[in-house]
Formats: C-alpha cells, structure tokens, sequence
C-alpha cells in the first residue's frame, strides 16, 4: 500500500471510538441489535447502521466493519459507555465478547485526491472496503476512508488532519454523527439512514425494529434531514435550533455542527421536507440567517 502523497491528508479522529464484538454468537448477537443485515458484510463491505432503542430511537449511529471473524464498530467516543453498557445487557448466554478501545487496534481518517493513485487502488463504492494491511472504507462525500490498522503501524508519517475539520467534511456529506443531547432522539429514518443502505426491512427482528418498520412501510417518516449553512460568528447555546423566519416557529433541530473558516454548517433535522423550502434563521441572538445546500 502506498503512503498517501503531498496531496493527501491523514486525520487524527481522536472523536471516535472503536467497539470489538467477537465471540462464537457476535454475527448473530448484531444481528439482533442493529439496523444493518450483519450477513451482508464480507471482505469488501462494510456498513453503517444504527443501535436503537425499543421504540425505534437511534442511541448511535456507527460503521460495522467484519474483520477475520471480529466484528468492530465505529461510533462517537461520547457515547462509547452508554452503547457498550445498553449492549452487554443483551448479551444474557450468547458466547460473545464486547471489547471497549480495544489495545490492539487504532483508527484514522484519509482524505486523496484520486482513489487509482494508490496500489491496489482503493474503493470508490460508498462503504466498499479494502483489506491491505489497513482496513479502508470509503466514506460518502469525496474520496474519503476510515482508515483500521493495528497498533503500532503507521498509516502516515503525519496525521495533519484534525478532527474538527473531519467533522466537518463528515456534516458536509450527511454523515449523522452526533453526541449525547441527540440519542435517543430520532428514528433512523429522520437521519437518512435508509439512503445510505444503513437499514434492512427484510432481516426480521432487532431491537427497535417494528416502529422503524412500521414508519417504513406506512410511509410516515416526515422529518428529513437537511445541510444548512451559515457564517460562522453566530452565537450559540444548548437549545440552538432553526426556525422560519415568518413567524419564528421551530422548524428543525440541530443534530450535528462545526465550523470551519468563515462557515458553520450544520446537519438538521427539519419536521417536514417543506420546512427546507422556508426562510429560515437560528434562534441565536442575532437570528442569524441560514442557507440550505446540497450534501457535497
């Protein structure tokens, strides 16, 4: 595998956590659990999914990568305790081990500018995986990976990335990462979860399962995600959320942000796909206009 070059840019995600699941049952034990068909992983494949709750609320989302018949999960490193604790209750007689920040694995990010500048070329698939050594998943958004590998090695000789500017990108692609004030909050619908192959309506039954189903096939998931867009000097607070500039009504809730620059950009979960179509402003001090955008 070649090192990426001057062009390229490793990240630091010191904001994830990694979460091993291995044992005789762990493919069976997921599969109870989460939203994605654990059966469809292989060598090539990963996933993102969703840990819910018995009524259907995501308390993470998180990518699952199959590695040598060890399953590793990839989620926010706020809520690393609550996932791991809500998922040993479940464990009762399955022949399963959950392995918090395992010692034997590490986690970066890879930003390139061409996915066939590197041998064997890397997959240019969203959630196609390349097993060399480093595990890399590509990620929506741009010739972006996750990058799995073995304490111990190095992937660059510079992680020059920081995890605020992969946040970043991630919110820019739609990547609905988020922290504790959101678990617990949304179905994985309202999260675009469905789109991005994170949800199975086929595998049966899993923790959750028959309200996300439900919403499914009934067709009354009205919320939708959304990329908003505004400078970076508003002010902000723990309610922070987007409103329609008429008459001041909430119309979304913040799920994710960052700034970058001169620009914050914000991931929303607004309570009708209309809503995207208003004027619209933050409740901050200033009402701070917002502007929506395609995922890039």
């Amino acid at each position: 595998m070649t090192q990426p070059t001057i062009a390229d840019t490793c990240f630091e995600l010191d904001g994830f956590s990694l979460l091993s699941v291995t044992g005789e049952d762990a493919a069976r034990f997921l599969q109870g659990q989460l939203t994605c068909d654990v059966r469809t992983l292989n060598p090539t494949r990963a996933s993102i999914a969703a840990f819910c709750n018995a009524k259907g609320r995501v308390i993470s989302v998180l990518t699952l990568i199959e590695r040598d018949g060890e399953f590793v999960l990839i989620l926010p490193r706020s809520l690393l305790t609550k996932v791991y604790d809500k998922l040993r209750m479940y464990v009762l007689r399955s022949k399963v081990t959950l392995t918090p920040d395992p010692e034997h694995l590490q986690l970066v990010g890879l930003q390139i500018t061409a996915a066939d500048a590197h041998q064997p070329p890397l997959p240019t698939a969203d959630f196609g995986v390349l097993q060399a050594g480093i595990i890399w998943v590509k990620l929506p958004g741009g010739q972006r990976y996750f990058g799995l590998l073995e304490q111990g090695k190095a992937a660059a000789d510079d992680l020059s990335g920081t995890m605020a500017e992969w946040r970043y990108l991630d919110i820019s692609a739609g990547l609905p990462w988020f922290d504790e004030a959101q678990s617990e909050q949304h179905i994985p619908q309202t999260l675009n979860l469905d789109a991005l192959g994170g949800i199975s309506f086929e595998k049966g039954c899993y923790t959750g399962q028959e309200i996300i189903a439900r919403t499914h096939y009934l067709g009354k998931a009205k919320r939708c995600l959304g990329l908003a867009e505004c400078n970076a000097d508003m002010t902000t607070h723990a309610d922070l959320a987007i409103l329609s500039a008429s008459d001041a009504v909430r119309v979304g809730d913040i799920v994710a942000m960052q700034t970058h620059q001169q620009t914050c950009r914000l991931l929303v979960a607004f309570h009708s796909a209309d809503d995207m179509a208003k004027c619209l402003i933050l409740n901050d001090a200033a009402n701070s206009p917002v502007r929506i955008i395609p995922f890039q």
